[in-house]
Formats: C-alpha cells, sequence, structure tokens
C-alpha cells in the first residue's frame, strides 16, 4: 500500500474489461433488489464520489459495507437511563457530534468495534482508518478498548505524544476485562465451558480497573489533558471541553475515557 494526502491507493489497478462493465450495469439495471457490496471504499477518495453517482443512477440501488455497516441507513442515538447513565452507543453519537466533521476515526476497540463503526457512520473517504496509519494531519479521534489501551504501552505512546507534539483525542471503552478470546470461542461452541464462566475464571478479567487517564498524564509528564464524565449531561459538556482543549492545545493531550460496565465514563 502506498499512501499520499489524496488518501490510501493500492500499488497498482486492475482494471475490468468493458464487457465485464456491461454485464454488471446491465445485471444492476434489471434486477428487481439491486444491491452493492463493498468495503473499505474511501481507500481512493475518487470511489466514493462515482458510488453516490451510481446509487443515484440506478433505482432502489442500496450499498452495503462488509465492514459491518449499511451505508443507507443513519445511526440512531442510544438514549441515556433516567438516572443519566449511558453506554457506548451513546457516547460514540456524542463523539461524533463534538469533533469536527473531517478529522480522522482510529479504531482498535475489539469486541465494540461493530457498534463504533455503526454510530460513527464516516461520510468522507478516508475518514475511517485502522490505528496503524502515520502521517495523518488531521484532528484524530482514537477509540480503543481497555486491552488495547494496556496492551499497547501506554506509557511509551503517551511519553511519544509529548515528546513530537502529537494531538490525539483518546477514548477508551473500558469494559472490565479482555473479552475477545471468551467472544471468540462462544459462536463456536456456545454451550461450551467458556460459556458458564466468568472472564475472572478465565483470567481476562481486568479488575480492580486501572486509572487509564493517570498512565497518560504521568508518561507525558503532566502535559496530557484528562477528563472524567460521569453523567450524560457531564458527557456533553466534558467531551466539548476537551475538543477546544485539543484545538488551542496542539501538544501532548490525551483524553482518555474508560466505560465501566452500563455506568459512566472515565
Amino acid at each position: 500500500m502506498s499512501t499520499s494526502n489524496t488518501g490510501i491507493r493500492p500499488i497498482d489497478r486492475v482494471a475490468l474489461t468493458p464487457s465485464a462493465v456491461d454485464t454488471i450495469a446491465q445485471a444492476l439495471i434489471h434486477a428487481s433488489e439491486p444491491l452493492v457490496v463493498t468495503d473499505f471504499t474511501g481507500k481512493d477518495i475518487r470511489a466514493q464520489a462515482e458510488l453516490v453517482k451510481l446509487a443515484t443512477a440506478v433505482k432502489g440501488l442500496r450499498v452495503f459495507g462488509a465492514g459491518g455497516s449499511e451505508m443507507s441507513f443513519p445511526s440512531a442515538a442510544t438514549e441515556p437511563t433516567a438516572e443519566g447513565y449511558f453506554g457506548a452507543e451513546h457516547l460514540i453519537s456524542q463523539v461524533r457530534k463534538a469533533v469536527p466533521e473531517d478529522s480522522l476515526f482510529m479504531i482498535e476497540a475489539v469486541t465494540d468495534t461493530q457498534l463504533v463503526v455503526e454510530k460513527i457512520q464516516e461520510t468522507l473517504p478516508a475518514e475511517l482508518l485502522a490505528t496503524d496509519y502515520i502521517g495523518a494531519k488531521k484532528f484524530v479521534r482514537q477509540i480503543v478498548g481497555d486491552e488495547t489501551y494496556l496492551f499497547s504501552f501506554p506509557g511509551s505512546v503517551y511519553w511519544i505524544a509529548k515528546r513530537y507534539n502529537i494531538p490525539i483525542l483518546t477514548i477508551v471503552l473500558n469494559n472490565n476485562g479482555w473479552n475477545a478470546p471468551q467472544n471468540s470461542l462462544l459462536p463456536v461452541r456456545p454451550d461450551g465451558p467458556a460459556s458458564r464462566v466468568s472472564n475472572k475464571a478465565l483470567n481476562i478479567s481486568f479488575t480492580p480497573t486501572t486509572d487509564y487517564s493517570g498512565i497518560a498524564k504521568v508518561a507525558g509528564a503532566g502535559k496530557i489533558g484528562t477528563f472524567r464524565a460521569s453523567t450524560a449531561d457531564e458527557l456533553v459538556k466534558t467531551l466539548e471541553y476537551a475538543v477546544e482543549f485539543l484545538k488551542e492545545n496542539l501538544c501532548n493531550f490525551g483524553c482518555t475515557f474508560g466505560r465501566p460496565r452500563r455506568k459512566h465514563v472515565d
């Protein structure tokens, strides 16, 4: 792969023959329920515009992104509870509203990846990237699971952020454990031993929860901005402040949120 300011492009392209293009076009035009299945359309920023033209030209055409979201449908915001508690759904919907429209999402949310992608509902090419993308010059939003945060050596990450003045808004989705192994076992053996024990019994629990914000702040020699929101009302105000903080202090910043199960974000 090669990268540039215009997006991520494959090293080489394999073009369809004219007859293949005609076959596909005729099939779509005459289909009773036309459907396009695609993935990572934003790798070439020209592809999205052409896909929009196609969907507009072919009556009833639906577009399905194999990465985990149907592009034809907007995401609905999930309301918090009467007590003000909220889940990852509400968190991501509020993050989407708070940050600049053309900023980048770096996703490594593991068991919450599909949920995050569906709630983000990206609209710009190359807006949704894996966490190994380098060279971004836009506002970067990093959404990671607690296991990703801990396994990626956060001390080194935020020391590097301080040293090279890298502005990143980091959100940690905390579900109190490395639940991916258990989630992988259940589809294969839904009634197996993993379905009858807790993540603590499987030695994949992260309780007691560590201070994710504290790790970042110490690694950044106190120059990392950290924030906490315990209710839905606090979340909106805190996100607004965090985004403005990052815009004005283009250095040494990480905003880490942890999500205790069904309660609040830290």
